[in-house]
């Protein structure tokens, strides 16, 4: 090897090429506090003037980052899920209610109540226990020659088995008479 391709391979060493990084200490805060405002990966790298290959090559390379980052969403999530509980179990808190009478303001110290809302309630029961809550519940129809027909599936992917066995099960069902004539 010549003295100048040893000299070409120390400087590939020492300068591996590409422009310098924006990468700043600063940034770990800044990201930690745009998670907490619920900002996606794209939102942040709009902030920061990015490209979003860009943030996760930071998130990459850049440990305390990508930890500011998660701990923020964790944060985040876990104070939606506090209030989300709240909602779902009905909670109650101190307030003031002010009111004029005779131009005098009067301020009264109350507690106000809100009931628990089952819509908050359905949405944490079908996330923390699918299986039980899930909106549309997993369906078999057994019928004597024991084939099971999973509803769920589309009915193109049904064998001929399984499609003889729903026409089966229909058939069984009532008859339910049709009235003609005008309907009211």
């Amino acid at each position: 090897m010549d003295a100048s391709a040893s000299t070409r391979q120390r400087r590939r060493k020492k300068n591996k090429g590409g422009r310098p990084s924006d990468f700043k200490a600063e940034f770990c805060q800044q990201v930690y506090k745009l998670c907490l405002l619920k900002c996606t990966d794209e939102e942040c790298a709009d902030f920061f003037k990015i490209h979003v290959a860009t943030l996760n090559r930071w998130k990459q390379s850049h440990p305390k980052f990508c930890e500011s980052m998660r701990a923020g969403r964790t944060k985040a999530d876990s104070e939606v899920s506090a209030r989300l509980v709240e909602r779902a179990m009905g909670y109650s808190h101190p307030d003031t209610h002010i009111a004029q009478y005779k131009a005098r303001i009067i301020q009264t110290p109350i507690i106000k109540y809100y009931p628990p809302d089952t819509a908050a309630a359905s949405l944490w029961l079908r996330n923390r226990q699918p299986d039980k809550w899930r909106d549309k519940p997993e369906v078999s129809v057994h019928v004597e020659n024991s084939i099971t027909v999973d509803t769920n599936r589309p009915v193109e992917q049904w064998g001929k088995a399984e499609l003889r066995a729903e026409l089966a099960r229909r058939n069984a069902l009532p008859k339910i008479p049709v009235l003609k004539g005008k309907q009211t």
